[in-house]
């Protein structure tokens, strides 16, 4: 039986192709990775917020007021909360899902076409648009790979 990525770039038959199916991957699996980390942040905070609305309830001596004011003010935080965490997981994740998830199919698929991961860089910043994942993740890589790596300076004694 064929991994999901084979069936994925079964279909491909140009490098535009490719670039598009690996684009439209990434995007997938980035949306797929932050939708689970802002329902983790939802989740985290459920019990915690449940037993500070039951205290406040039972120390209020049944005020609704203030318990309807405190659910209120706890859901608040536990949505931004969970906002936070899936913005951090959508800004950490492509270069992870990428390298773990993609590249190797990537590169296999774009060799088997008779093209070089430079041609497929060369045509993904061509064809898609700048705002894109792939495109900033290979840019990002071109920059990294550009970058001479500094050599730590002797101390001199």
């Amino acid at each position: 039986m064929e991994s999901a990525e084979n069936l994925l770039f079964s279909e491909v038959e140009t490098l535009d192709d490719l670039v598009l199916a690996a684009h439209q991957e990434l995007e997938a699996a980035v949306l797929r990775e932050s939708n689970r980390a802002f329902n983790l942040g939802l989740r985290t905070w459920l019990i915690p917020g449940a037993l500070t609305i039951i205290a406040v309830f039972i120390f209020s001596k049944s005020n609704w007021a203030m318990t309807a004011i405190t659910a209120a003010l706890i859901g608040l935080a536990v949505i931004v909360f969970a906002i936070f965490v899936a913005s951090q997981s959508k800004a950490k994740s492509p270069t992870r899902i990428y390298a773990k998830l993609l590249a190797g199919e990537v590169s296999r698929k774009h060799s088997e076409l008779g093209h070089t991961t430079d041609e497929f860089t060369r045509r993904a910043l061509e064809i898609l648009p700048d705002e894109a994942l792939l495109a900033q993740l290979l840019r990002q890589q071109e920059t990294d790979r550009e970058r001479p790596n500094p050599l730590p300076e002797e101390e001199s004694e």
